[in-house]
């Protein structure tokens, strides 16, 4: 898992929004959700919940957000 990885996870859950999320990160949309679909099967959970009027977390994503946090910090 690195840690730029983790930091586009982050990006994604502030904003609620992988658009935005990669807007933010300074990365294309694709390549956003390629990095989320990447973490999600190197996890082997759904991290995200995917509509059309945006993204949000899942139960396992939430939980992921205070350790990212921390990991993104040091």
């Amino acid at each position: 898992m690195n840690t730029d990885r983790i930091a586009y996870f982050l990006a994604v859950a502030q904003t609620g929004s992988i658009t935005l999320g990669a807007q933010k990160s300074f990365i294309t949309q694709t390549a956003m959700s390629q990095q989320m679909a990447a973490l999600e099967a190197e996890l082997g959970l759904p991290l995200l919940k995917r509509s059309k009027s945006g993204t949000s977390l899942t139960e396992a994503g939430q939980a992921l957000v205070p350790m990212a946090e921390r990991l993104v910090q040091c």
